[in-house]
């Protein structure tokens, strides 16, 4: 019988309380974090703030590595990797584990800051801004 995602969570929260350290496998998070790395997770008592790292478990009790994008209607967050164009399926907060605070890769330790977050928040403006004005463009008549 496996554990059940909650349970998972519910574990790994308490040992993220100050903070623990987890491997990274996959690529969804690429560039920001590389397959290899090792992220540190801090459990936190408030929710996510739009572009954070979060730490969490899927419907099977794996821990996802994602960005945190929204709320839905029914309390439930939403998290994107950087490197997907679909976003993952709603996650209820008993299933979140914690903030990302650092990404390591060898000796090389990172933390991530608030201008990351909103050097993300820019960069993702400026591709909208980009897009709506190349479709404009393509729009318009001679």
């Amino acid at each position: 019988m496996s554990p059940r995602p909650e349970d998972v969570a519910a574990l790994l929260r308490a040992s993220a309380r100050d903070s623990v350290w987890l491997p990274v496998d996959g690529t969804s998070m690429f560039p920001t974090i590389s397959a290899g790395s090792e992220v540190r997770v801090e459990a936190q008592s408030r929710r996510p703030r739009i572009a954070e790292i979060w730490a969490f478990c899927d419907a099977n009790g794996v821990v996802v590595v994602h960005r945190y994008r929204k709320r839905d209607a029914e309390g439930r967050w939403i998290f994107r990797g950087d490197n997907r164009k679909l976003r993952d399926e709603p996650v209820d907060p008993q299933l979140v584990v914690g903030l990302v605070t650092h990404v390591r890769r060898g000796e090389t330790v990172r933390r991530f800051a608030i201008r990351s977050r909103l050097a993300w928040i820019v960069d993702r403006l400026i591709g909208r801004i980009s897009r709506h004005s190349v479709y404009r463009s393509f729009g318009r008549r001679s």
